[in-house]
C-alpha cells in the first residue's frame, strides 16, 4: 500500500531541490575567494543555512568583511550563527595525519553537534573544496552519512 521509506526521502530531496532547502543529512560548504561579503550572505540565505561554521585556524583575512569579528556582526543580523572551530583549521601538507590526533578529533565532535542539528556549511577561503582541507572534513562527515554540497 505505502511506498518503501527510502522512496520518500529520494523524492522529499528531489521536491527540495533548487528550492533553497534540503532535507537533513546535507552539509553545505563554501570559499570566499573571489566573493564580496554580499555574494556570500545571498548564497547562505538562499540555502537556509543556520550555522556558518569556520573552519579557518585563523578566522582573519585581508579583507576585513571576513573576519571573525565581522562575520559575527553581520551574520548576526542575517539570522545566521557564526561558529568558528579552530580544531578544523588547515595545516600546509599534513592535514590528513593531522586528523589522527586529539585536537582534530575533539574539533570534529563538536562539528558533528552542529550539524545533526541545524542547517550547516563549512567556510574558509579557497574557492573550491578539492584544493582545500575542507573536503577532508567532508570526507569525514560522509563517512557518518552526509552529504555535500558546494556552493
Amino acid at each position: 500500500m505505502g511506498r518503501p521509506e527510502r522512496y520518500v526521502k529520494d523524492q522529499l530531496s528531489k521536491n527540495l531541490r533548487g528550492k533553497g532547502i534540503r532535507a537533513r543529512g546535507f552539509v553545505f560548504t563554501v570559499g570566499y575567494s573571489g566573493k564580496k561579503f554580499e555574494g556570500l550572505a545571498r548564497v547562505l540565505t538562499e540555502n537556509k543555512i543556520q550555522v556558518l561554521v569556520d573552519v579557518r585556524r585563523f578566522p582573519s583575512s585581508k579583507y576585513p568583511e571576513f573576519t571573525l569579528e565581522s562575520l559575527t556582526k553581520e551574520l548576526h543580523k542575517l539570522g545566521i550563527e557564526y561558529v568558528h572551530i579552530e580544531g578544523l583549521g588547515g595545516f600546509r601538507g599534513g592535514y590528513k595525519s593531522y586528523m589522527g590526533q586529539e585536537s582534530f578529533k575533539a574539533a570534529f565532535e563538536v562539528l558533528l553537534r552542529v550539524v545533526r542539528t541545524r542547517q550547516s556549511c563549512l567556510m574558509c577561503r579557497e574557492a573550491l573544496s578539492k584544493y582545500c582541507h575542507r573536503r577532508f572534513i567532508a570526507r569525514k562527515l560522509l563517512e557518518r552519512g552526509f552529504k555535500k554540497i558546494d556552493v
